[in-house]
């Protein structure tokens, strides 16, 4: 009843992702208990907040998708319009088992990589930082970077870099729910997907445990140096100027790092926990959405090439990266979005594709 070439696609693009995050899941698991760090691992303790995640994400995009209907298309009666789209398109076996699959490895991943994150700076320390600082330096003739963009950006320049750094959760989940309503894009869905899940794997955690630093923000605390101080108390003066413009606003990036250091020091597990700096995380799925943008449209392959600049950029600014974080994530980015393309290209789009069907929700 099934055997349809989407469906195949669908199942070969299913599997695919689970023995990606399979693997992963399997090897963080094998870490964890080889080092006796498994009470790190408990998926209570994500599994709420990621679903709440999910449930703002998917009511925004639900939102958007009624605006659209109400206000570009105008149907008669957009109720049973709505839900004829939603019997044609989200109940279909393929669509379902696309889409169940992606957001699926999504949360597995999510729930092994914190862990994993956090393990590094138990088990490896943070013994690159002072190379990596030196490497700053020599790339801006013996100056640190972030001198230079603090020279150049007022408050107002770096209230709009951290608002950018704030835009990047929301843009990493709407890619991925992007993908997840635009069913006839299989060959750019599978690709991401693919990309997305490698990003994680390969620079947020191999290439993160290969090359732990904690960043320009963690230094002092971390090894007694005081060489960032100056960076961290510019970084307050920013603060404070902004606030007394409005509460609002400010530099969220320092109570963040408080915090991340706080459950480090105690050694508490919290979401999103865990201190890594290089590759930069940041920038690389900045990166990978610029990439998918290109795909889409010049317009959105220029506006994504910006904002993955700015995150560069704010990362310097805000004192999360080194500069050589982001330069290092860059090429790995690129790397693994040609190598993921390959790789649906030969796994997942190997037959040719139907020319019957369009759904509803692309229109």
């Amino acid at each position: 009843m099934f055997a349809t070439p989407e469906m195949a696609r669908e199942r070969r693009l299913a599997l695919l992702l689970l023995l990606l995050v399979g693997g992963y899941a399997a090897l963080v698991l094998a870490l964890a208990a080889w080092f006796d760090q498994l009470h790190l691992i408990d998926p209570k303790d994500f599994g709420g907040n990621k679903g709440l995640v999910w449930f703002v994400a998917f009511a925004f995009m639900f939102c958007a998708y009624g605006l659209d209907l109400i206000v570009r298309r105008r149907p008669a009666r957009p109720l049973r319009v709505m839900i004829s789209e939603f019997r044609a398109d989200a109940l279909r076996p393929d669509w379902l088992l696309g889409r169940g699959a992606l957001i699926g490895a999504w949360l597995v991943l999510m729930t092994m990589f914190t862990p994993f994150k956090v393990m590094i700076s138990h088990l490896r320390g943070f013994p690159h930082d002072a190379a990596f600082a030196q490497a700053d330096r020599l790339l801006f003739l013996g100056t640190d970077p972030w001198r230079a963009t603090h020279a150049l950006i007022g408050p107002a320049g770096t209230m709009a870099l951290q608002m950018a750094y704030n835009l990047w959760f929301i843009l990493m989940w709407l890619s991925i729910l992007y993908l997840v309503v635009r069913a006839e894009k299989l060959r750019l869905r599978a690709q991401y997907a693919i990309a997305f899940v490698l990003t994680w794997i390969v620079v947020g955690s191999l290439a993160a445990f290969l090359f732990a630093s904690a960043g320009p923000c963690f230094v002092e605390r971390a090894f007694g140096d005081p060489q960032f101080v100056p960076l961290m108390r510019e970084l307050a003066l920013t603060d404070a100027r902004l606030k007394a413009i409005h509460p609002v606003l400010g530099i969220h990036s320092l109570g963040l790092q408080d915090m991340l250091w706080n459950a480090y020091a105690a050694d508490r597990q919290i979401f999103g926990g865990g201190i890594s700096a290089m590759p930069s995380m940041h920038v690389a799925l900045a990166v990978l959405m610029a990439c998918a943008g290109w795909r889409l449209s010049r317009k959105t392959g220029w506006w994504l090439s910006g904002f993955a600049l700015a995150i560069w950029i704010g990362s310097i600014h805000l004192g999360w990266h080194y500069a050589v974080d982001g330069l290092v994530a860059l090429p790995m980015t690129i790397a693994i979005w040609r190598a993921s393309g390959r790789l649906a290209e030969r796994w997942v789009m190997s037959e040719p594709p139907a020319a019957a069907w369009r759904p509803a929700l692309a229109e």
